[in-house]
């Protein structure tokens, strides 16, 4: 009789540890579920930006391989990735030429000729 009592207490045990296992499965399948949803959704979302045609920094024209940063929970874009640690360095000097540069207005370098693409003295470069 104690064999018996002890082998419907093992299968007892075994039942609800099966049970809860499933159950943590099937938590552990709907968490990675949503993190798969999430990570979907932030790859489709667009990044707000700055819209910024040209570098805050240098005023020359933004290029693909000058590198961005984001600032103020927005994308900026820049000529060189030299001027992203001027940037950095200095926000407030370089933030209203920042939203200057993204709201249309005309920049120095449209009045007065063009940035040189081989003139970056400023950078000691």
């Amino acid at each position: 009789m104690r064999f018996f009592i002890i082998l419907v207490i093992c299968i007892l045990i075994s039942v609800s540890c099966t049970e809860s296992n499933n159950t943590n499965s099937e938590s552990t399948n709907q968490t990675e579920q949503n993190n798969t949803e999430n990570t979907n959704s932030t790859d489709t979302a667009e990044v707000p930006e700055w819209n910024n045609t040209h570098c805050p920094v240098m005023e020359g024209k933004v290029k693909e391989d000058g590198g961005s940063i984001m600032y103020q929970g927005k994308l900026v874009r820049f000529c060189c990735p030299k001027c992203i640690k001027k940037f950095n360095d200095n926000t407030e000097k370089y933030h209203e030429t920042l939203v200057s540069y993204s709201q249309g207005a005309k920049s120095k370098s449209e009045n007065h000729g063009e940035h040189d693409d081989e003139d970056h003295s400023g950078h000691n470069h």
